[in-house]
């Protein structure tokens, strides 16, 4: 095709670089050259779109899997909980809330840890910070205010039993 493409069209182009320098080509020579630019340009390009979509792909795999991963400690902290090994709950909620330090259930179950340890200013504080991190959660306002009324902090608890009619009115 080059070939033949060049037979028909025997002409030179001048281009000029500067007004003192410039170079001549034949024209199915600066077609190819343009063509071959266009190709190396779009694979380029293409290229740099893949090694993106790699990288995001992998990121969001990443995350993925240390969702997973803090989803199963939890779990194992919580079933912990449950079956009154509060030591070894005690650990594995810490390890979560290390590992991922804006998961709510963790703040929660870990103040039911602290709770049964006999730490409740502890439990408040965490509760009080799961609050910070979340302020509309009603899960950790009927914790915190459940809490409040076992250590016999009854305005607290009222403050925080008025809170949750704030945002739920129904």
């Amino acid at each position: 095709a080059f070939l033949y493409f060049s037979r028909i069209n025997p002409g030179d182009v001048t281009i000029f670089l500067t007004s003192d320098y410039n170079l001549v080509f034949p024209i199915a020579i600066i077609l190819l050259g343009a063509v071959l630019v266009g190709l190396l340009l779009g694979n380029g390009v293409h290229i740099l779109s893949l090694i993106g979509h790699t990288f995001t792909h992998w990121r969001r795999e990443r995350k993925e899997k240390k969702v997973q991963e803090v989803g199963a400690i939890y779990r194992e902290g919580v079933g912990r909980l449950l079956s009154g090994d509060i030591k070894k709950a005690h650990t594995l909620l810490q390890r979560a809330l290390d590992k991922d330090p804006v998961r709510i259930e963790a703040y929660i179950a870990m103040a039911s840890v602290l709770m049964q340890e006999g730490k409740s200013e502890e439990a408040v504080n965490l509760l009080l910070k799961a609050k910070n991190i979340d302020p509309r959660s009603l899960e950790v306002l009927f914790k915190l205010a459940t809490t409040y009324e076992e250590i016999g902090r009854e305005d607290a608890a009222a403050e925080a039993y008025q809170g949750i009619i704030s945002l739920e009115k129904d």
